[in-house]
């Protein structure tokens, strides 16, 4: 190949690589003003107390599909994952309930690697517990619409992190086999 032909590829790679990293960056930008807008549309017309009863009612679910589940390592994986993001998103509702915001990734929330399938189905059920908890704590200091940040979302409020989570989880649970 010609040392011009071998440039031309160079500077075009270069140069798409370039364009990539410009369309990610907009993406993130599009993801934060238009993310808000669905939550926004998927909370109209539902109370904090009724994002706890749909909560409750979900988590009754996936407990029980949880329970049909084979102990895989995929879903071994999904499960540590959802549990990961709904306790991350324990730290962010607190966040809207006075606590100082900490602003990170969600890996530090993960249960420990290792634990058995039971174990983790039991964290499930005490995560998923203290879910309910902040949504009366959010319901009881009136916080429902106190704007969070969220990593990939941007700022959502503490009403729209429980619906979130709700969809999270069942997304989650949805992609085991």
């Amino acid at each position: 190949m010609k040392r011009s032909t071998k440039f031309f590829f160079f500077g075009l790679g270069i140069g798409l690589g370039l364009s990539a990293r410009e369309i990610v960056k907009q993406s993130a930008g599009i993801i934060q003003t238009v993310a808000p807008m669905v939550f926004d549309w998927l909370g109209k017309g539902t109370s904090v107390p009724d994002a706890a009863a749909e909560l409750e009612a979900s988590g009754k679910r996936n407990m029980q599909q949880l329970m049909e589940k084979m102990p895989t390592e995929h879903n071994y994986r999904k499960l540590n994952h959802l549990i990961g993001i709904e306790r991350w998103g324990h730290r962010r509702i607190k966040t809207a309930l006075g606590e100082t915001a900490v602003i990170e990734e969600y890996d530090s929330y993960r249960p420990a690697f290792g634990l058995s399938w039971n174990e983790l189905q039991d964290i499930y059920q005490v995560t998923r517990d203290e879910t309910l908890n902040l949504a009366n704590a959010i319901e009881e200091k009136d916080a429902s619409d106190i704007r969070v940040m969220h990593n990939e979302f941007g700022k959502i409020t503490a009403k729209e992190w429980l619906i979130y989570l709700k969809l999270h989880a069942n997304a989650e649970i949805w992609k085991m086999n």
